[in-house]
């Protein structure tokens, strides 16, 4: 029986610990929600409640008949209970006095709060409890690590012993299969779930994300909160999440023509069957990414289509369906398709890759399969020209690609791909994973390379009658494009910052801060105001000019100065995507890795994957190992609402099991080898690799080539043949079997066959 359309349901679960208090967030999430209560979407239908916790949880009374909330204490985390269950929810138009006055109370009720543990997975469950009837959207406030009750994590963010082994991935993943299995719940009963974080210590994003991650939501992201620094930004972000339009009880479902199917899904939802993707709330500034593959060899018709259905509730009440098609031509010459790419697409399924590979694999294996999808891309389209140009060393791509290189190395920069444990704070990288995971295209694009001008001649022309922003350039992201005399805004769509030369004139600054940069021992508790003079005013219009750009979200102001480190380093520096930093390459080490790669052979191993030398180094021993990827392994079961799942509702969670060398690599498996054929190939391979060594080393392949050749003879019924992507046939041949009692393969290399090459 399919249940009626649910009212819009906003539930507030608000961290009360003294970290929320002293820091300002409860005083000013209180303000907002208030704020807000007029424009929240579905009066006079729209359902409020709130529940605050600490090492207890606090539910309230909001019904209609009474004059003051009344708070109910509940300290058995243990095992929760719903006190009052059908008074925790209200209509908020019958009981708006009495939400008013708990909201204006709720700040000083916990103001000598001196709490400082969190019973969250508790609260979380009681949440839950509360809002499964209806449904709704769950805005979760926390500023301290879970460390009570269910849910309890462990400070785990600064294991500097798990970085760089097998084990790294595992710090940006959920801990506790709790968190998991509570965001299938979610989606089960139609409650989305967004994370407000507010860390000025490590609180496992990776963990607490995934609720947003797996329900449709969203994480937003507040390091080192102060309230008197990011009012402006928590209640600007806060306000829009509670008054865009939002759909609910949404489902959407993707189809493609005859001839294609789509194979994979990126994004924050929950997939329900092959093609139906769970969103108990989705609003417009939410993005997803596809991969389609082709079913048949061939096309016959000359437009293939494809569709996307969202069949939702409105905050009105009503069911709707959105449905948008379109079509795309087929083409027969693969140049054509080349020659047609969306960049923005293919960058935003890039990243989304890269991102989810860094929750299986170490950070360096995320950024080397980005490098090895572009290669693969440059090398296909110049082996389409290679023969009837004689192309020779010349590097080429279509028109389309031309900033593929650049996006590519934004990419392996980025937050939450860049690096090692010291390049990025775990809570930062995961919670900028979950943002890119949902941007998209025009914000995704800004915030890999972001702009950068320069100001301060603009500033100085105070006596210009208008704006001129056409007159502001962007500059490349490089060192040598900051002058020590300048005035820089660097916008990445998320944030301003603000740099200031060391030589910059006193002036400048005093006009924009109100005193000389010396007067400042912190910038970073320095806030931008609108002073009474023209170029402060002219300052702020410029920034509210590029904030009204794009208002999903509030850009705060960072200032910092020339020389100021570490500020400096971590807030503009590391992110001059073009510079050589940290230990990465540069745009032009970058291009020139990316140019040698397309025209050499496969790449088959990296020196992520250990070997051991065996038959005096002319083999290489590496051991594989079978990797699971894909979504939680969880299930969310029958859906209580008319979404048109049908009877292949439940969770096809996208797993697959592979082994990590041949997914790395991409290495394709070959037929098996008869000891007549092989003792044919390996007489082949031989003298061509010769052909390719001199002097000690060629002697030393001579001499001990036979040996390891003795060695491959008898194993070759226990052998699976690999080459490299490319399948060349003058490729080197990999090797894999399994030891006895083994359950992961070893890996077997030609040594002499493979060279080194520096990314």
């Amino acid at each position: 029986m399919v249940r009626p359309p649910m009212p819009p349901l906003y539930f507030f679960l608000i961290d009360v610990s003294l970290p929320a208090v002293k820091s300002g967030m409860l005083e000013i999430v209180a303000k907002t929600i208030k704020s807000c209560l007029d424009e929240l979407p579905g009066y006079p239908r729209t359902q409020i409640g709130f529940l605050t916790f600490d090492s207890t949880l606090h539910f309230y009374n909001l019904k209609s008949s009474l004059t003051q909330p009344q708070m109910m204490v509940v300290s058995d985390i243990n095992d929760i209970f719903i006190p009052l269950p059908d008074d925790l929810l209200v209509n908020l138009s019958e009981s708006r006095s009495v939400v008013d006055v708990f909201l204006d109370s709720l700040p000083s009720m916990f103001q000598d709060n001196g709490n400082v543990e969190s019973a969250f997975g508790p609260a979380l469950k009681a949440s839950f409890m509360v809002m499964s009837q209806l449904g709704g959207k769950l805005l979760i406030f926390q500023a301290t690590l879970p460390s009570l009750g269910v849910g309890r994590l462990r400070s785990r963010g600064d294991d500097l012993r798990v970085y760089g082994t097998d084990k790294e991935h595992t710090l940006r993943i959920s801990e506790d299969p709790f968190y998991k299995q509570m965001a299938a719940d979610l989606t089960k009963y139609q409650i989305g779930a967004n994370v407000y974080a507010f860390n000025d210590r490590y609180t496992d994003l990776a963990s607490l994300g995934t609720l947003a991650k797996y329900t449709g939501g969203q994480v937003y992201y507040y390091p080192k909160f102060q309230g008197d620094i990011h009012r402006e930004k928590l209640t600007y972000e806060l306000s829009r999440d509670l008054t865009r339009e939002t759909a609910w009880e949404a489902v959407m479902r993707i189809r493609s023509g005859k001839g294609l199917r789509f194979t994979s899904y990126h994004g924050h939802f929950m997939l329900k069957s092959t093609d139906l993707l769970a969103l108990p709330s989705v609003d417009s500034d939410k993005a997803f990414a596809m991969q389609l593959s082709l079913e048949d060899t061939l096309l016959t018709t000359q437009t293939v289509f494809f569709q996307v259905a969202l069949l939702y509730t409105s905050s009105s009440g009503e069911r709707r369906i959105r449905v948008h098609t379109t079509a795309a031509p087929v083409v027969t010459d693969l140049g054509e398709m080349y020659r047609q790419a969306d960049i923005g697409a293919v960058v935003s399924l890039l990243s989304r890759l890269a991102i989810e590979k860094t929750l299986s694999h170490k950070l360096e294996e995320a950024r080397q399969s980005v490098l090895l999808r572009i290669v693969k891309a440059l090398r296909e389209y110049r082996n389409l020209y290679s023969v009837q140009h004689r192309l020779g060393p010349r590097m080429i791509y279509p028109e389309s690609l031309r900033l593929l290189y650049l996006y590519g190395l934004a990419i392996c920069k980025s937050i939450p791909v860049r690096g090692g444990h010291a390049d990025a704070q775990l809570d930062e990288r995961c919670a900028f994973g979950y943002t890119m995971m949902t941007l998209p295209v025009r914000r995704l694009l800004k915030l890999l390379y972001p702009n950068l001008i320069r100001i301060d001649e603009y500033l100085a022309k105070i006596l210009s009658t208008s704006d001129d922003f056409g007159s502001l350039k962007k500059l490349p992201l490089a060192a040598e494009s900051l002058d020590s005399r300048g005035l820089y805004l660097y916008d990445d769509g998320l944030r301003f910052i603000l740099w200031f030369g060391a030589m910059l004139s006193p002036v400048v600054a005093s006009n924009l801060l109100g005193t000389d940069l010396s007067g400042f021992p912190d910038l970073s508790k320095v806030n931008l105001f609108d002073l009474d003079n023209e170029v402060s005013r002219k300052l702020m219009r410029l920034l509210n000019r590029f904030r009204d750009n794009d208002r999903s979200c509030y850009q705060l102001c960072h200032i910092v100065r020339q020389g100021e480190q570490p500020r400096e380093g971590s807030l503009l520096l590391v992110n001059l995507v073009e510079d050589q930093t940290g230990g990465t390459s540069g745009y032009v080490e970058w291009i020139l890795n990316i140019h040698r790669q397309v025209q050499q052979s496969d790449e088959l191993l990296s020196d992520s994957f250990p070997y051991t030398e065996i038959e005096n180094g002319i083999l290489w021993e590496v051991a594989g190992k079978w990797v699971v990827q894909g979504a939680v392994d969880v299930n969310i079961g029958a859906n209580p609402s008319a979404e048109g799942g049908g009877d292949d509702e439940g969770v096809d969670d996208q797993t697959v099991k592979v082994v990590d060398i041949v997914d790395t690599f991409r290495l394709q498996e070959q037929p098996t080898f008869e000891k007549k054929q092989f003792v044919t190939f390996i007489k082949r391979y031989i003298k061509l690799l010769a052909g390719k060594l001199e002097g000690e080393q060629l002697e030393h392949f001579k001499k001990n080539i036979e040996g390891a050749t003795k060695f491959l003879l008898p194993r070759l019924k226990d052998f699976q043949f690999f080459v490299g992507e490319s399948m060349h046939d003058d490729g080197s041949l990999v090797f894999a079997y399994y030891k006895e009692g083994a359950t992961d393969p070893t890996f077997l290399y030609f040594a002499h066959g493979l060279k080194e090459v520096k990314c």
